[in-house]
């Protein structure tokens, strides 16, 4: 199975999940064109009777870099009813779940790393990158973590699927 088929099916199972363990009013769905970068479209919507959820997934195995105009496209979205996340599964790890604080939209890579617990900022040792030292442009770097600093996900109780969808029903509007 392909990547980015890997990736679907985890979108997939995940919004199974969600609308499996939360109230019988609640639905979640993967977005049919999450991707395509002509209308901000998250990976998964979550709809409940007191707003919507939108979250971006992304699942590696190593350090990987989220680019500043995927963040941004979660943040257009952000109201006073819909509520924006990014879903982090490193292979090996406990899932995780970053939510932006906004004060500005200029910031998009800020606003994500101040809504991010210190423990998670210092896990996940998210950072900002400029493009100097041959790292991507404006980019957010999330570094896969130690077992020091984060627990595995064996010793979370469930799969990857299942432990991201308990965290994201836990946040739900």
């Amino acid at each position: 199975m392909t990547m980015s088929k890997k990736g679907r099916r985890f979108e997939h199972d995940v919004a199974r999940k969600v609308t499996e363990m939360a109230d019988d009013d609640t639905w979640c769905w993967p977005a049919g064109w999450s991707g395509n970068n002509s209308w901000p479209s998250p990976d998964i919507i979550t709809v409940t009777p007191a707003g919507v959820r939108c979250d971006e997934l992304k699942r590696y195995s190593d350090t990987f870099y989220i680019d500043a105009s995927d963040l941004e496209q979660l943040l257009t979205l952000r109201s006073n009813y819909v509520h924006v996340g990014l879903v982090v599964d490193f292979a090996h790890r406990e899932p995780t779940v970053l939510e932006p604080v906004v004060v500005d939209t200029v910031d998009v890579i800020g606003s994500f790393i101040e809504g991010a617990s210190s423990e998670q900022r210092r896990a996940f040792g998210l950072k900002r990158v400029d493009g100097s030292d041959g790292e991507e442009e404006s980019s957010l770097r999330v570094e896969y973590p130690s077992l020091d600093d984060w627990p595995s996900q064996q010793s979370c109780g469930g799969s990857a699927e299942e432990v991201a969808a308990r965290k994201l029903v836990s946040r739900l509007p």
